[in-house]
């Protein structure tokens, strides 16, 4: 079965706009490919001039540069550098070739969008599933792009920090997550989230539960454990069991009868019938005998 982060970037990679019901996009089927191709590109913009690329990324850019035709002066697939693949952390280099510049221009100068952002989120975005809890992030290297992507957001929920040469925009609440993979087309995920945010809190609180019966299980022993003392030590003395109130005599006998029952099962066998707290009252003045 394939994990949250599978689904996310197999779902990435294969979607298709013309999926969508045409009635509902706000753009053509091709200005979101070229949105979301720029929105790729302008998640690699650094002030280095290196440019890398995950690899399922790389090959989403070849897919749509493919149905876009563009007419530039050179062909993406051999801009893409994979020759370094067999590295521990691969990634593609986009090399510098004639018309490289001319495409990052473009990214450069691009207006955000859904789709852009998509794109964005394809090139340095990535989605974490802790075991406390879970976060999207989208990590920038450019300031600009940054602001960009943060300004079309406009949502006081993401939080923004600049950590390791790159300005990150977290995202954590469950709700806020499920909008925004709902929003770059990632809905696949977005279900799996919240069936595994509601498999969590269901476990969560069984455990809660077993966790706080297991704890009255252990204080009742422990309570149920000295009375039997007492009531051992209070038997042993005749003076002291003959000179008792019925009501607490019939209370020691009963309880070196029912070693493993509780307070509240104690009072249901005794005569008349007594509640949980008329029992622990009588067990207090038990103790003052003793002492």
């Amino acid at each position: 079965m394939l994990s949250i982060s599978e689904l996310l970037w197999d779902e990435w990679s294969s979607y298709k706009y013309e999926d969508e019901d045409e009635e509902e996009c706000e753009m053509d089927f091709a200005a979101c490919y070229r949105a979301e191709c720029l929105g790729i590109l302008a998640g690699v913009l650094n002030d280095k001039y290196v440019y890398y690329l995950k690899i399922k990324t790389a090959k989403r850019l070849i897919r749509i540069f493919k149905y876009l035709n563009f007419n530039l002066n050179f062909n993406i697939a051999k801009v893409l550098d994979f020759d370094n693949l067999k590295e521990k952390r691969p990634r593609v280099k986009i090399a510098d070739m004639p018309g490289r510049d001319e495409l990052l221009k473009l990214a450069e100068n691009s207006q955000p969008s859904w789709p852009w952002l998509r794109g964005l989120f394809g090139s340095c975005g990535n989605f974490y599933l802790t075991k406390s809890g879970f976060y999207l992030v989208l990590r920038i290297v450019d300031e600009a792009v940054a602001s960009k992507a943060e300004n079309f957001l406009n949502n006081k929920k993401w939080s923004r920090r600049y950590f390791r040469g790159a300005y990150e925009l977290i995202l954590r609440e469950q709700e806020e997550v499920v909008t925004f993979l709902s929003n770059i087309k990632l809905n696949g995920a977005a279900l799996e989230l919240e069936h595994k945010v509601i498999m969590r809190l269901m476990r969560d609180q069984a455990n809660k539960a077993s966790n706080c019966d297991t704890a009255n299980i252990i204080r009742a022993t422990k309570a149920a454990f000295k009375q039997i003392e007492l009531a051992k030590k209070i038997l042993n003395d005749y003076e002291l069991i003959n000179s008792l109130p019925e009501k607490l005599r019939e209370l020691v006998i009963l309880r070196l009868e029912n070693p493993e029952a509780n307070l509240s099962e104690l009072g249901e066998k005794l005569s008349p019938p007594v509640s949980k707290s008329t029992v622990k009252y009588r067990w207090a003045k038990l103790n003052n005998y003793i002492k």
